[in-house]
């Protein structure tokens, strides 16, 4: 699949908290339309990946492009204009 095709890309990220590696070289793509869903244990990292994917946190390395647009300090107010996240609990909201 071409990047063109796709919504979302994670490339090489490196996902964590200062001094703490959550995720290293993660890699995937989102086609638009696509339903995706991430599963892991408690502790795995799927709420750092997904801070990370809405510019919560900053990736510690690699690149996240979301609509053709990478995610950084720059370019996250007009990403989050065109996306929605919704959890299931308060969770991630308590680090805001």
């Amino acid at each position: 699949m071409s990047e063109s095709e796709n919504i979302i890309s994670v490339e090489h990220l490196d996902a964590g908290y200062p001094g703490v590696r959550v995720l290293q070289n993660v890699n995937f793509d989102i086609a638009k339309g696509e339903v995706f869903a991430l599963l892991g244990g408690s502790g795995c990292g799927k709420s750092t990946m997904m801070k990370h994917l809405i510019g919560l946190n900053p990736a510690l390395a690699g690149k996240i492009t979301i609509d053709g647009l990478v995610m950084n300090e720059v370019n996250r107010p007009q990403i989050l204009r065109r996306i929605g996240v919704m959890y299931q609990s308060g969770a991630l909201f308590g680090s805001m």
